[in-house]
């Protein structure tokens, strides 16, 4: 109820008090619209408590010091450094493509449960449809993609979700992010910074894409722009809390490749701001190139998919392939499918942010490899059943 609805049920409410007619004895009369007149006051001082307190209790409810910034987003306090891996309690929220509309889930794994453990459920809002999830370093710290329509326009918007020392996920509060393109198909490929601060959205511009890097404090935005068509893929991580690995495809290549951006640098060419990191011709045994497909940088290592080219077109394997973040050579197969074709499919590729712990889908495989032993998490049919899954550790 806004403030201008909330007087005129109070005038209605007072106007018949003070239209009644005056008793015969005057002197109860003088004494009755004193008593009115107090009454009017003491429910305009209690209607414009309400209103201070409307303004004043969000700002108590954000907690331990927290208050939201410009764009709704509130900062999320001291985060694991750098390789510090994940939190002592460590979640992870993937979204639940079986229902409709799809929940956000929160999961826990822990040493004595190496399964995860379904442990909450977020609802998306109403005509809202979660489409992507990224995660600070903090693993409490969680930024929601979903789309919606306003008459025949498909719009993205963005959501923060928050989990409590117990795991148990706040409502999800849309942010006001205003971006310089808009997301290509309303997907709005977005990476969160490991330190919460920053968020990396891919957009379409005339002519290409753009990579748009918001500070969630204050809402200012830098872009880069990559020429090409607009429906080539262009897939962001963070390295660390400025610099973003980002796997592109120059046009005319066909072959994608990961660049290094500094985002602490000027806007302007993609190309021009940001360096080789994993060539399109790079190679591992008997796997050629990268695949167009998400990527994840954590601590000292890049995760990308290669694949083996095989018999026919549509005929090849993937591998999910760990690359060193420094010099971009390839140093290990983290796991691979053992199909070809359209059932070698590869996707949910997160890592901690020690980098030691990796967890992805490949093939009919669905579980987490850490320290080169892979753990599966395929006992669960929902899992096993999908190629590819939103998911943010």
């Amino acid at each position: 109820m806004t403030d201008e609805e909330l007087r005129d049920r109070l005038a209605a409410w007072v106007r018949p008090i003070e239209s009644a007619p005056a008793p015969a004895i005057e002197s109860i009369g003088l004494r009755a619209r004193r008593r009115v007149r107090r009454l009017a006051a003491a429910v305009t001082a209690s209607a414009l408590a309400c209103v201070a307190l409307a303004v004043v209790l969000p700002g108590i409810a954000l907690g331990h010091g927290q208050s939201a910034t410009a764009t709704g987003w509130r900062p999320a306090g001291s985060l694991p450094g750098q390789g510090a891996g994940p939190a002592s309690a460590p979640y992870f929220v993937m979204l639940d493509l079986q229902l409709d509309p799809s929940p956000a889930v929160v999961y826990r794994v822990s040493a004595a449960h190496p399964l995860p453990r379904r442990i909450a459920t977020v609802w998306p809002p109403r005509g809202v449809t979660l489409t992507d999830i990224t995660a600070a370093a903090d693993d409490r710290t969680f930024l929601l993609t979903g789309n919606y329509f306003r008459g025949h326009t498909l719009l993205t918007r963005y959501y923060e979700l928050r989990l409590s020392a117990a795991g148990r996920p706040g409502s999800l509060m849309p942010l006001r992010l205003r971006l310089p393109a808009r997301p290509e198909g309303g997907l709005g490929v977005a990476a969160l910074s490991p330190d919460g601060s920053k968020l990396a959205v891919v957009g379409q511009v005339r002519h290409g894409m753009s990579v748009g890097v918001v500070a969630l404090a204050t809402g200012a935005v830098r872009a880069w722009s990559a020429p090409g068509p607009t429906t080539q893929l262009l897939m962001v991580s963070w390295q660390d809390d400025k610099t973003l690995a980002v796997l592109w495809t120059p046009p005319g290549s066909g072959r994608p490749q990961i660049r290094v951006l500094d985002t602490a640098s000027a806007g302007g060419r993609l190309l021009q701001r940001s360096g080789p990191l994993v060539p399109a011709t790079a190679r591992f045994g008997r796997y050629r190139g990268l695949s167009r497909a998400p990527i994840t940088a954590a601590g000292q290592a890049v995760f990308a998919l290669m694949s083996v080219p095989l018999r026919g077109p549509a005929s090849r394997s993937l591998a999910v392939v760990e690359f060193s973040a420094r010099t971009g050579r390839p140093e290990r197969v983290i796991t691979q499918s053992s199909e070809i074709g359209m059932g070698s499919l590869c996707g949910v590729l997160w890592a901690d942010r020690s980098g030691q712990q990796v967890v992805t889908s490949c093939g009919n495989h669905f579980g987490s490899s850490r320290a080169g032993h892979y753990t599966s998490w395929s006992e669960r049919s929902f899992w096993s059943s999908l190629k590819y899954v939103p998911f943010a550790w």
